[in-house]
């Protein structure tokens, strides 16, 4: 069974608009532009098909490092974690629109 093209054009535009709302929603997380996660390249999701956010934390196997010094420390010394580089960290370099 196939859809007609109006159906297709409707999926489409809806499954933009949610990739849109979540990119957003990444966006408001204030971590470093710096930090990174093996989860980062990739789209998470709950058993209910909710969002996860690696910038949250949400990942509980992750393991972070930060762009900068590329190691688990960032260059003034901290652990470099989502929960931790954030605007309170003098090294942050928050991501911009």
């Amino acid at each position: 069974m196939s859809l007609p093209q109006n159906g297709t054009a409707a999926l489409s535009s809806e499954l933009a608009a949610k990739e849109a709302a979540e990119s957003e929603g990444e966006a408001a997380l204030h971590v470093c532009r710096k930090l990174r996660t093996k989860l980062a390249f990739l789209p998470l999701r709950t058993a209910d098909n909710d969002p996860l956010y690696w910038q949250r934390g949400d990942g509980s196997t992750s393991v972070y490092w930060c762009l900068r010094t590329m190691e688990c420390a960032g260059p003034d010394g901290g652990l470099a974690h989502a929960t931790l580089c954030g605007p309170d960290r003098l090294c942050c370099e928050p991501i911009t629109s």
